[in-house]
């Protein structure tokens, strides 16, 4: 019986998700014409439930509910594998950090024909190869959020690990040359 709850509560998840996306301007047209019954509800809801709102305030003890995330983490792993895939979770990572779509991704991902830009290896695409030592990485400036490529692993960890500076790099290279022989 759980499960079928579980099922279908993901699915009015993404119903509302989808419900919502596709009616933007109708929401927010509904809360303006609606503003002040809407808050007085809210209002009256906060009224009737204090001690529930109260419990809560208490739960959101930073070490304490930081402690309790974990635990929840720990011992419920299979149910949060199931509710977020590895596709939907990088998708939505990519759209909150660098304001990139599936489709940009894909584009620049097959601009580059699956090479990293800087080492020349191939790399896999994030939606095909779930091994993260293998895994494409998006490349961006840190002062900007631009995003310039998309590289591999090791090469996005070089660029990082020098904070995007050329005077780290060109003295790293200057590094390794002396050392070459």
């Amino acid at each position: 019986m759980s499960g079928y709850k579980d099922k279908k509560g993901e699915h009015d998840r993404i119903y509302s998700r989808e419900y919502y996306s596709n009616n933007k301007e109708k929401i927010k047209k509904y809360y303006q014409d609606n503003k002040d019954r809407i808050r007085e509800r809210m209002n009256k809801y906060y009224q009737d439930n204090k001690e529930k709102f109260a419990e809560r305030g208490r739960l959101r003890d930073v070490g304490k509910n930081k402690e309790r995330c974990k635990m929840y983490r720990l011992n419920n792993k299979k149910k949060i594998k199931s509710y977020y895939s590895q596709f939907s979770m990088r998708k939505n990572s990519l759209m909150y950090k660098y304001k990139l779509s599936i489709d940009d991704y894909n584009k620049i991902f097959n601009e580059q024909n699956g090479i990293c830009t800087i080492c020349g290896n191939e790399i896999k695409s994030v939606f095909m190869e779930h091994n993260k030592l293998n895994c494409a990485q998006v490349d961006h400036n840190h002062k900007t959020n631009c995003v310039r490529g998309i590289l591999c692993r090791h090469c996005n960890h070089l660029i990082g690990n020098a904070r995007d500076d050329i005077k780290i790099l060109l003295s790293a290279i200057k590094y390794l040359e002396q050392w070459q022989n």
